[in-house]
């Protein structure tokens, strides 16, 4: 599998951030910008893939623009 398939829990997204696990949980909750996730049974996942695209496009940089490397 491809790395940024990979599947990550709201914990390993804030590592990865740098953030609190529930700065993540607010920008969900007040509708801010926030990763794309998906829902798998009660539990919330980020692909790797979806959150670096979504980190370049609030950088400002179009994803088709950047190569990502694992």
């Amino acid at each position: 599998m491809d790395t940024l398939d990979r599947l990550m829990t709201r914990k390993e997204l804030a590592e990865m951030l740098q953030v609190n696990v529930n700065t993540i949980q607010r920008w969900h909750w007040k509708g801010e910008s926030a990763p794309p996730f998906m829902k798998i049974g009660r539990s919330v996942r980020y692909k790797k893939r979806d959150v670096m695209e979504w980190l370049w496009r609030r950088a400002g940089v179009g994803g088709a623009a950047v190569v990502v490397e694992g």
